[in-house]
């Protein structure tokens, strides 16, 4: 009777040792820097300042 109940305590901390792994493991993943957000805002920046610079052109003219 003793070994299972230390069966069923050693469950419970493999378990709650398992869920602060991944934990950890998600709030490591969340400090990695995101790259394809910004990036496209940065491509998207480029395009708009360039057709702006290009209207500008043509209404000076």
């Amino acid at each position: 009777m003793v070994d299972e109940k230390l069966s069923d305590r050693d469950r419970v901390a493999r378990k709650t040792k398992q869920e602060r792994r991944e934990r950890r493991r998600e709030k490591k993943k969340a400090k990695l820097p995101q790259h394809g957000k910004s990036l496209a805002r940065v491509y998207r920046d480029a395009v708009s300042k360039r057709a702006r610079a290009t209207k500008d052109d043509k209404q000076s003219s």
